[in-house]
């Protein structure tokens, strides 16, 4: 999957684009656009920037690939049923399901989704497993409280 990002700017009081870019996505994830305290507006992500998590009062705009299951045995081993893939964030995300079906797996239940559905995860313990044999695309924006 490749992306395309549109950036748009003001210059002499006039709205303009600044850049146009096309790029792949990576196996996981691709920061889209991040935001910090000291940079509200933001700017594309480096290397540097390749944290899961926000700073605090910042935010990351991802694109996110979640592997087959088969894929994520061999990186992690185990599986969500005991807790190889439990994760917690300290972050309002905002999921859009872009294409594929995936389950959201959370302590005390789990849902299936599929492209269009949308998710607001509040700092909860969660996992994501793709029974499929399909590559699974998330978009999602991660915000961290100030």
């Amino acid at each position: 999957m490749t992306v395309r990002r549109v950036v748009t700017e003001i210059v002499d009081g006039r709205s303009r684009i600044a850049t146009t870019a096309l790029y792949p996505i990576n196996e996981f994830w691709d920061d889209v656009w991040i935001t910090d305290p000291d940079d509200p507006t933001g700017r594309p992500a480096t290397e540097a920037d390749g944290t899961l998590q926000p700073p605090p009062g910042g935010s990351r705009w991802r694109v996110f690939a979640i592997p087959t299951a088969a894929r994520m045995r061999e990186l992690v081993g185990g599986g969500p049923d005991d807790g190889a893939y439990f994760h917690q964030t300290d972050t309002v995300d905002l999921v859009y399901v872009l294409e594929g079906e995936v389950t959201l797996v959370l302590d005390d239940g789990e849902v299936k989704l599929q492209p269009g559905d949308c998710v607001v995860q509040q700092q909860t313990n969660h996992a994501w497993r793709n029974e499929t044999d399909q590559p699974v695309r998330l978009l999602a924006q991660m915000t961290t409280l100030p």
